[in-house]
């Protein structure tokens, strides 16, 4: 038994001595930590979005709107468009951004402002997983990693080294925070959690949307999202963004509760030269997209 003692200490001491070498060595040289915890990145503009928020919430703790999802929305929906409208909103949507990180998402929001309606992104490319790249960039690339929602977000994973991940990044942000971090190439964040893309449009296949398959963490999240909204006043609003497939979705039941907005209802929904790619608007499509949006939000 002793002997048994003695190796449990021996293997945890030596645990913490190499834990302990590789926070230090990975603090001191960025190529080490690069390969032991991962690369910073400008891709989705986390690290622009989530402290532009904060200052933002600081003269607008009762916005309008706060939209939450994937990349259809944070490339197809400019806040600045619907100021036309009356409406104060923010767009803290970001890259394959399913329901299960959007719940996060909305516990950081609430720490700094009460919304008066949340509008969720449905696209159903991430419905179906819970599409771990949106919790990585905010792990990674976000000076705001230390905040608690961040932090459950990592631990809900139940992966080990995401939550060690997500604790390293907290100590090392607090420490040295990231520069901002513009995209490149055919993007510009123009603020307020907006993407612009100038790309050019890629040959788009002829595509059927297919049933709706959503993953059980994105029924339990939309459920806790719905609930929160509940609690607190805020109304809940659905959103199928507009793609160039044709054909309706078929829901699954547990999202018939809510109100919805219909995407592919906007009339140049099928226009091709609207999108990047079969989901992806690029900059005209994404202006004319929020001002139609701005309509349908009024008439909610």
């Amino acid at each position: 038994m002793r002997r048994l003692i003695k190796n449990f200490v021996l293997f945890f001491a030596a645990f913490v001595l190499f834990g302990g070498a590789a926070v230090l060595s990975s603090w001191k040289f960025d190529g080490v930590e690069h390969w032991l915890w991962g690369n910073s990145s400008p891709n989705g503009s986390t690290n622009l979005r989530i402290p532009e928020f904060v200052e933002w919430s600081g003269t607008h703790s009762a916005p309008d709107i706060l939209f939450l999802g994937s990349s259809t929305c944070y490339r197809g929906i400019d806040p600045q468009r619907l100021d036309a409208f009356g409406l104060a909103t923010y767009n803290l949507c970001s890259s394959a951004q399913s329901l299960a990180t959007s719940q996060f998402l909305l516990d950081f929001s609430l720490d700094y402002s009460r919304p008066k309606t949340i509008v969720l992104d449905m696209y159903e490319g991430v419905l179906g997983c819970t599409c771990y790249q949106s919790r990585r960039d905010h792990i990674v690339s976000n000076n705001l990693v230390g905040a608690e929602a961040f932090q459950r977000m990592a631990w809900n994973t139940g992966d080990p080294f995401f939550t060690m991940q997500a604790q390293y990044f907290s100590w090392k942000r607090g420490a040295v925070p990231l520069p901002p971090m513009q995209p490149s190439g055919a993007e510009e964040y123009v603020g307020r959690g907006f993407v612009s893309s100038t790309a050019e449009k890629k040959d788009i296949s002829p595509c059927d949307h297919d049933d709706v398959e959503m993953h059980p963490d994105n029924i339990e999240a939309l459920q806790y999202i719905a609930e929160r909204c509940d609690q607190l006043g805020i109304d809940l609003v659905l959103l199928s963004p507009p793609m160039t497939c044709s054909g309706d979705l078929n829901w699954p039941e547990c999202t018939m509760e809510f109100d919805w907005i219909d995407g592919n209802d906007w009339p140049e929904a099928k226009t091709d030269t609207m999108y990047y790619d079969d989901h992806h608007l690029r900059a005209v499509g994404a202006n004319s997209y929020s001002d139609w949006l701005g309509n349908e939000l009024l008439n909610l």
